[in-house]
C-alpha cells in the first residue's frame, strides 16, 4: 500500500501526516511516563518509553519502590484485589479495604482513623464500585483528611449506572480542592484489555499489578 500511495503527491502527503501523527502521539506518551505525575490533569501508566508494559508478576516497572510509610490506603473489593502487589510496590503502605463497601463506611473509616491519630500524610480513596456517592460526601471525605493532606482518589470501572456520575463527583473534587488529585483507572480499563474478570469491575492478576503500578508511580516523589 505504502508503493501505490508513494507514486503521487497525495501519497506522500498522506504518509507525512501519519508519520507526524505517529511522532506527536510517541512525545504525548513519553511525556506521560516520564514527567511529573501530580496534580489535576488525569493520568494513566504507560512503560518508560511511551508504551504499555504488559505486567508479568510482581517486577516493578518503577525505578525504586516507594515510601509507603506516610500513605494509607481506603477502599472496597477492587483495592482489596491489588492489596499484595501495592505491599510489594510501596513498602509500609497501611491498606484498610473491605467487600461491598459503600462511601458512607469509608467516611466512617476516615472519621475514626483521623480522631485515632492514624490517618497518614497521604490518604488513596478507592470508591464509587457499590453505588453513587455524592459532591458533599466526596467534600466530607477531604474536609476529616484536612488541607495538609494530600487526597488521591482512584476513579472507578464498573459496569453499572453509576460509573459516569461517580467519575465526574471525584473529576469535580479534584478541580475544587488544590490537596485532591486523581489517579485515572478508568482510562486504563478502556485502553488495555485483560484487566478486568468478565464482571468488568474486579481485578485479573494482571490487574491488580497493573494498579499497583499505577498507585506506585503517582506516588513517586
Amino acid at each position: 500500500m505504502a508503493q501505490m500511495l508513494g507514486g503521487s503527491w497525495i501519497g506522500r502527503l498522506w504518509l507525512l501526516l501519519v508519520a507526524v501523527a505517529a511522532l506527536v502521539a510517541g512525545i504525548e506518551l513519553a511525556a506521560l511516563s516520564q514527567g511529573d505525575l501530580r496534580g489535576p490533569a488525569t493520568r494513566f501508566f504507560f512503560g518508560p518509553s511511551g508504551e504499555w508494559v504488559q505486567p508479568s508478576g510482581v517486577t516493578p516497572t518503577i525505578e525504586t519502590l516507594v515510601d509507603g510509610t506516610t500513605v494509607t490506603a481506603i477502599g472496597d473489593s477492587v483495592l482489596l484485589a491489588a492489596v499484595d502487589d501495592l505491599e510489594a510496590l510501596v513498602p509500609g503502605i497501611e491498606i484498610d479495604a473491605e467487600i461491598g463497601r459503600l462511601v458512607h463506611e469509608v467516611i466512617d473509616v476516615l472519621k475514626e482513623q483521623s480522631e485515632a491519630g492514624r490517618l497518614r500524610d497521604v490518604v488513596v480513596i478507592h470508591i464509587g464500585n457499590n453505588g453513587e456517592f455524592s459532591d458533599s460526601q466526596l467534600d466530607e471525605m477531604v474536609a476529616i483528611a484536612g488541607s495538609e493532606r494530600e487526597v488521591v482518589f482512584v476513579n472507578v470501572t464498573v459496569s453499572r449506572e453509576w460509573e459516569g456520575p461517580n467519575n465526574r463527583v471525584i473529576a469535580r473534587g479534584v478541580q475544587h480542592h488544590p490537596n485532591v488529585f486523581l489517579v485515572d483507572w478508568h482510562a486504563t480499563t478502556q485502553q488495555v484489555s485483560g484487566l478486568l474478570w468478565e464482571d468488568g469491575v474486579h481485578l485479573r492478576p494482571e490487574g491488580a499489578i497493573a494498579y499497583a503500578e499505577m498507585v506506585a508511580v503517582f506516588l513517586q516523589p
